[in-house]
């Protein structure tokens, strides 16, 4: 299951922005052959999601939780144009 991050559920654009990175090259290679260590069927858990959607009872959906990627370096954060959050402190 996939997510847009910029859009609800209900297909709506949301106001924030989020970014999404792909693989590519040797991390492909080795996410393809190494990493994953898994497969898992889960399409009757989509299709009972859906029925959330279908009825609009977007608060039952259960979906990935997301947060905020914090930057730390300022340059990065101005090229990103995201505020830049610090390290906390020891």
């Amino acid at each position: 299951m996939q997510g847009d991050p910029d859009h609800h559920p209900a297909v709506h654009k949301l106001e924030r922005r989020a970014i999404q990175l792909g693989l590519r090259g040797e991390a492909i290679r080795q996410y393809a052959q190494e990493w994953i260590i898994d497969i898992e069927d889960i399409s009757d858990f989509v299709a009972e999601q859906r029925q959330h959607v279908v009825s609009g009872h977007y608060e039952a959906l259960r979906t990935s939780a997301e947060s905020p990627y914090p930057v730390e370096d300022r340059e990065t954060a101005d090229k990103l144009q995201v505020p830049q959050i610090f390290p906390t402190s020891c």
